[in-house]
């Protein structure tokens, strides 16, 4: 009965907070959130053209003994329909909500004019908020995305690893009526956050790996929602430091970024 007051207490106030995010006074900030990563991407694409161009290109010299095939044009000419194509799939207006209901806009990215997250500044300008509350929503600052290792059964929770953190990183993760599917022997991709001292998934939570790309190493993004392309793009990364060496690396960074 109490996790389940928590459950339905959790998703009223994020419900709330995302209803924040979604007003006029933050059209401005979500334009920007939005720009900041079709530019990631933008500047991943590039780097990940250039890189198969000059691969590429070895193998045509190797093959035609001497003939070469310049790569950096390439990666400039390729990279500037990478946020075209983003837009053009979603539509401005539907990318930028997708952004700011994401943890990554809520729970992580701080407000650029008050370098304050979305999930503070809602907390601060509510001060009738019970206590509990705003320690609840505050928690929500600390939430992890990553794949999980579902290890063992606890009553009506699950045990799992966090396999993009420490060897140590083992939570207990309450389920909804929707979760009872999960079970020991499963890995999972979803965000935990925090309520009342348990943590819970916020959002869908999806059988890994769903696809073959998944084990070759390119998984697909989890958050915001985002096209093959850019899932891409994202991994690869380039300047910005959005490229990830190992798959740990690669998880343990998508604890906090979209």
């Amino acid at each position: 009965m109490k996790q389940r007051r928590s459950a339905d207490e959790m998703a009223s106030y994020l419900q709330q907070l995302r209803e924040f995010v979604g007003g006029s006074a933050f059209a401005a900030e979500r334009r920007l959130a939005c720009r900041e990563f079709l530019g990631a991407i933008g500047r991943g694409a590039a780097a990940a053209v250039e890189a198969a161009a000059v691969e590429a290109a070895a193998v045509d010299t190797a093959a035609v003994g001497g003939s070469e095939v310049g790569g950096s044009e390439a990666g400039a000419a390729e990279a500037q329909p990478v946020a075209e194509a983003a837009t053009g799939r979603h539509g401005e207006e539907a990318l930028e909500r997708r952004i700011a209901y994401s943890d990554w806009f809520l729970f992580h990215r701080c407000h650029s004019g008050s370098d304050r997250t979305p999930v503070r500044m809602f907390v601060e300008e509510h001060p009738a908020l019970p206590e509990h509350i705003r320690a609840n929503l505050l928690a929500c600052e600390q939430s992890v995305g990553s794949v999980f290792s579902v290890v063992a059964p606890a009553g009506e929770a699950v045990i799992v690893l966090d396999l993009g953190g420490e060897h140590s990183d083992y939570y207990r993760v309450c389920l909804s009526a929707e979760q009872h599917w999960v079970r020991p022997g499963e890995m999972l991709r979803g965000r935990l956050v925090r309520w009342d001292e348990e943590y819970w998934f916020h959002g869908p939570v999806e059988r890994w790996p769903a696809t073959a790309r998944d084990l070759l190493g390119e998984p697909e993004g989890y958050e915001p929602g985002v096209d093959s392309l850019r899932r891409g793009a994202l991994r690869r990364g380039g300047e910005g430091g959005l490229a990830f060496g190992t798959r740990a690396g690669w998880l343990r960074d998508r604890r906090t970024r979209p």
